[in-house]
């Protein structure tokens, strides 16, 4: 009976070492990593529609020429999963900016400090 509990406990400590093993070796993914990543795939949605939506406001660019250039860059990084291929966008596209989206998009900004964007987008919104 004795060796059955000892015997029961070193497989509990082996795989409990090698789940630990595993998961800092980055093998086995938690679930707070899933969320973290989760998290971080949002940012990145939301700083790329910013960015798209800040070229369209500031008039760099149209919305035909976004969408070209992610198709451009999508076909020379050859990576579906990078963000910066896809045509999202803040600002709907066909629709004004209001104030509210314009100051989102000035804090999204001074957060990343990009100055330049800031003082372009306050430009735009004092001239409403």
């Amino acid at each position: 009976m004795e060796l059955e509990k000892i015997e029961k406990k070193i497989t509990q400590d082996t795989i409990l070492g090698i789940v630990i093993y595993k998961i800092m070796m980055g093998w086995v993914i938690t679930v707070d990593t899933l969320i973290k990543r989760k998290r971080k795939m949002i940012d990145d949605y939301l700083d790329q529609a910013i960015y798209n939506s800040y070229q369209i406001l500031t008039g760099w660019m149209t919305m035909d020429q976004v969408i070209e250039h992610c198709e451009i860059r999508l076909e020379e990084i050859n990576d579906p999963d990078d963000i910066s291929v896809i045509p999202v966008f803040f600002i709907p596209p066909g629709e004004d900016a209001d104030e509210e989206q314009i100051d989102t998009m000035i804090q999204h900004f001074e957060e990343i400090e990009c100055y330049e964007e800031c003082a372009e987008l306050l430009k735009i919104k004092n001239k409403r």
